[in-house]
């Protein structure tokens, strides 16, 4: 898991420099891979063991220096404005195989402008290498690496039937990715959804511009509206 040192320092006071912070990683269990200068920032790769899902995540290594140092945590804070069009009433959501997907919700976003991701943004991204893909795809990744939060957004005017289906992918099932690239499934076990049609989410979730459906994921699953991120 790569972890940004700057990222960190918006959520809570370090009172240290990065290798000191790294020495610390250690002590506590958190075992650093590698310590790395990109730009004006210093970027820890942590080796986050598999009892450990909440450290993956910034927010989730940011709680974890507050208790190194004993600071206080800063949480993110939103604030979400409802509009009266609920989402249930452009599309619906609907669950194949529950064992692994308990639970999947949407949200619907209208007047949605696809272009590249601030200079910024995209930055930090690439510093934790994930390659920016355009303003919608790179919130989507941003929040999961922020968060821990995985989540998907497509674009509504795709979704045939206005229905997404969760579902196992078929064996040796083909989708072809926002890289872009044609990959096959190696296991009835994964994932995938899809509209009625069978057009597999992935590169045509942005093709359009104008309404977004984005979603959630965490062995649940969330979808909104016109614009929709991706997972693969």
């Amino acid at each position: 898991m790569r972890i940004s040192f700057n990222w960190l320092k918006e959520f809570v006071d370090i009172p240290e420099g990065a290798q000191e912070l790294a020495n610390r990683f250690t002590n506590v269990g958190l075992a650093v891979d590698a310590l790395e200068t990109a730009g004006q920032d210093s970027v820890f790769d942590l080796d986050i063991a598999t009892n450990r899902p909440d450290c993956l995540s910034h927010l989730g290594i940011a709680r974890e220096v507050g208790a190194i140092y004993g600071s206080v945590l800063r949480t993110p804070k939103f604030a979400l404005r409802e509009a009266e069009r609920r989402a249930q009433e452009v599309f619906s959501i609907s669950i194949a195989d529950p064992d692994l997907c308990a639970r999947y919700c949407g949200r619907y976003i209208e007047s949605v402008k696809i272009g590249p991701s601030p200079d910024g943004l995209k930055a930090r991204l690439e510093a934790l290498g994930v390659r920016s893909i355009n303003n919608v795809a790179d919130a989507t990744n941003y929040v999961m690496l922020e968060l821990g939060q995985p989540l998907h957004a497509f674009d509504a005017d795709t979704l045939a039937g206005q229905q997404i289906i969760v579902r196992r992918a078929d064996f040796e099932e083909k989708v072809t990715t926002l890289h872009p690239r044609r990959r096959t499934s190696c296991s009835k076990a994964q994932i995938s959804t899809r509209s009625l049609s069978g057009k597999p989410r992935g590169r045509l979730a942005f093709q359009r511009k104008r309404r977004i459906v984005s979603n959630a994921e965490q062995r649940l699953r969330w979808r909104a509206s016109r614009v929709i991120a991706p997972q693969l």
